[in-house]
């Protein structure tokens, strides 16, 4: 077993723990669930409509985590010799990333949309 497939099953692992947040936040309807994944700046409680913002974020949530595991099945391939090209798995990695910079976008889109930001400081 070589590093790159730990690295692999790492990838994995997060990408399906994205999934089971997705899952859970969905049935509990509580931001705290995501709070990881939640700018440090945000306060939870202060959310105008938690509801909203969450069917907004979900369908970019499960597209991260569905990229991420994707990744790590498509570079897993590549290094036990499923004939996995080397060149998909580094474009499978690029979509990986293209998916997190418009999680990450929406996300500061949606939170300016659903929190007051005060400038107290």
């Amino acid at each position: 077993m070589s590093l790159w497939m730990i690295y692999d099953a790492v990838f994995l692992m997060v990408g399906m723990y994205g999934i089971s947040l997705c899952v859970k936040v969905k049935l509990s309807q509580n931001l705290a669930d995501i709070r990881m994944l939640m700018p440090r700046d945000v306060k939870l409680k202060e959310c105008k409509d938690s509801a909203a913002f969450l069917g907004r974020m979900l369908p970019w949530m499960i597209l991260f985590s569905v990229s991420v595991i994707l990744t790590g099945l498509v570079s897993l391939g590549e290094d036990i010799g499923f004939g996995i090209p080397h060149t998909a798995s580094q474009a499978m990695f690029l979509l990986c990333c293209l998916a997190a910079v418009l999680f990450f976008i929406n996300q500061r889109r949606a939170v300016g949309e659903y929190w007051d930001k005060d400038e107290e400081k």
